[in-house]
This record gives structure tokens, C-alpha cells and sequence, in this order.
């Protein structure tokens, strides 16, 4: 008689999966969908969702004959944020489907009630939201979760300390900049985020990046573009600042090295520098510019800058043992291969 029972209910639960669809279909573009069911969140706290046994619910549908049913996503281009709702779209209506299937299967399950068949009831009701409730249930966590985090940082973190090259275990509580202090708390943030739930995050210290697509206002983008226009190089201070400029390139294989290592292992928080290794005073900087345009270069020279720091140099041997990375551009090639992109 079980065996009966477990079988119907199954059938009517499929049965429930067309019908999800159909109305799910009919009101996709309503202001309710997009704005109420869209944005449905019944269960507010991974606790709770562990207590009930969603983390269950997902190795399931992972590794059984569940996942030949799902769809994986595969992106195989370079991601925009339409790829992202679009993603988020298809987390939404399948919770849609499973929310309305559920809702369908209650109407069964009220009638066997009513007429006092209260085994077959516990056992459609039991289907229901083992191949209903739940999958709606994990496709909410799924769009509100985040497992992995990496942390765009910043080697002005490190403020004026004296001790370079700079370590990541350095003491930095002194910031010097409101810049600073802003990426300092944001590393602390993450951190409690860490602690609390779970998520794993790297904190990558980027040391003054340039390349291809940098900002137009920041050295050296800022230079290429005063010597083409035949107008003075200022300099704040007397040239002996130096910088541990790091090719864009670099930086971004420093990134896709980091997303494989937080993908391969679990409970990682660590803070990272990546930088070239080598810094460059702006002395150096001026001679290599010479040198890429070949013509002399006018100086402006200017009282140096408040919050400015005199010294960025990474030790990334931390980098290097962690992750793998291996800085490959050197400063004079790399201000080349900008100029090239320009």
C-alpha cells in the first residue's frame, strides 16, 4: 500500500512540474511577478537552512540522478551583467515552478485529509516537499548566497610603514588616507563576514597597476598623455619617491590564479599582495619615459602631496608559494607594450 502511495504521489508531484510552468509562464511579465515572487525570501538565515536540511537537498540534486535533470550553465565568454540576470532569471523561475507545483499538490493533499486518508496524505504531503518545497527553497539560498569572495584591495593599506618590503603579516592601523582606511575596514568586513558565515575570501593588495584601460587621471596614463601634448610632468616632491608598478597583465593572472585556489579549497580567508616586486622611483620613471619618446620631457616640480606615500613595495613570496604567481612583465617592457595599446 506504501509502495501505492509513494508512486501516485510522485506522478501527481511531475504532474505538478507542468502545471508550475504553465502558470509561472502565464504571469512572468506581471508587476507581481517581478516585484513580489521574484524577490521571495522565506528563510533568512543559513541556520535555519541547515537545520532543515537544504544542504542535504543540494548534494542530492549534485551528485544523483537529479543533475541530468538541471541544466549547468556554462559561460564560455567573458561574463557581463546581463549574463548574471540572466542566470539569476532562471534560479527564479524554477523556484517559481516548484512554489506553484507545491501549491497545487497542497489541493490533493487537502482532499485526502478531508476524506480521512490521513497515510496517503502524509505521504503525498512528505513527496511534496522533498521534489517541491525544497528545490523552490534552494533556489532562493542559491540567489542570495555567496560562497567565494576575492577582495580588490590596495597596497595603500600599508600606509608609510618603514619595513619593506611589505609582508602581509605587517601591522596596518595606520592609514594615511581616507582611501586607505576605507580599503582596510572593507578587509575587516570581510573578515566578519568570514567568521560568520563561512565565506571564503582573499583580500588581494594590488600595487599601483597600469597598463591598457588604466584611469586617464593616474600616472602613467596621466604622463603619456601631458608628453603628447608637449605640457610639463608634474612631480610632487623631489623624485625620489618610488612605486612597485605592476603590469595589468600581471594583476589579472594574479586574479585567475586566486579564483582557481579559492575554487580548490574551503574555509580560506588570506590576504595576498600582488606586485611586481621591483619598485621604481619617479626619477626612473621620468628616464624610462624618456627613453619610450625619444624627445625631452619638462618637469613640474610640486610640494608633496598630503596622504601620499613615499614607498610601495610588495614581498610577494607569499603570492608566489600560495598561489603560484610569478610576476612576468618588467616595468620597461610593460610601458612599452601600454604605449603599443594606445
Amino acid at each position: 500500500m506504501i509502495i501505492k502511495y509513494i508512486s501516485f504521489s510522485i506522478s501527481i508531484v511531475f504532474f505538478s512540474f507542468i502545471v508550475g510552468m504553465i502558470i509561472t509562464a502565464l504571469i512572468k511579465k506581471t508587476n507581481f511577478y517581478n516585484n513580489q515572487l521574484s524577490n521571495l525570501n522565506f528563510i533568512k538565515n543559513e541556520l535555519t537552512n541547515n537545520i532543515i536540511g537544504i544542504g542535504v537537498i543540494k548534494w542530492i540534486v549534485r551528485n544523483t540522478f537529479f543533475k541530468f535533470l538541471n541544466q549547468k550553465i556554462k559561460i564560455e565568454r567573458k561574463i557581463n551583467i546581463t549574463d548574471l540576470k540572466n542566470i539569476r532569471n532562471e534560479m527564479t523561475k524554477s523556484e517559481i515552478d516548484h512554489l506553484f507545483a507545491f501549491v497545487f499538490v497542497l489541493i490533493f493533499i487537502t482532499i485526502l485529509y478531508f476524506k480521512q486518508n490521513y497515510l496517503f496524505a502524509t505521504v503525498m504531503l512528505l513527496v511534496n516537499i522533498a521534489m517541491n518545497l525544497y528545490p523552490s527553497l534552494l533556489q532562493q539560498q542559491n540567489k542570495r548566497r555567496i560562497d567565494k569572495l576575492i577582495f580588490a584591495s590596495s597596497s595603500s593599506i600599508y600606509g608609510n610603514n618603514p619595513s619593506a618590503p611589505w609582508t602581509e603579516e605587517l601591522d596596518v592601523s595606520e592609514p594615511v588616507s581616507p582611501y586607505a582606511f576605507s580599503k582596510k575596514s572593507c578587509e575587516l568586513l570581510n573578515y566578519t563576514y568570514h567568521y560568520l558565515y563561512n565565506i571564503d575570501i582573499l583580500n588581494l593588495r594590488f600595487f599601483t597597476v597600469y597598463g591598457p584601460r588604466q584611469r586617464p587621471d593616474l600616472a602613467i596614463a596621466k604622463f603619456f598623455k601631458l608628453i603628447k601634448d608637449s605640457l610639463p610632468l608634474p612631480v610632487y616632491g623631489d623624485g625620489s619617491t618610488k612605486r612597485d608598478y605592476t603590469y595589468i597583465a600581471d594583476i589579472i593572472d594574479g586574479i585567475v590564479l586566486s579564483m582557481s585556489y579559492l575554487l580548490k579549497n574551503k574555509k580560506v580567508y588570506e590576504v595576498i599582495n600582488l606586485g611586481n616586486g621591483n619598485p621604481v622611483s619617479m626619477s626612473e620613471l621620468i628616464d624610462q619615459l624618456r627613453r619610450v619618446f625619444s624627445e625631452d620631457i619638462r618637469i613640474q616640480y610640486l610640494p608633496e602631496q598630503q596622504g601620499d606615500v613615499r614607498l610601495t613595495s610588495a614581498d610577494i613570496s607569499k603570492a608566489k608559494g600560495l598561489i603560484g604567481f610569478n610576476p612576468k612583465v618588467d616595468f620597461s617592457s610593460g610601458l612599452d607594450a601600454f604605449l603599443k595599446s594606445l
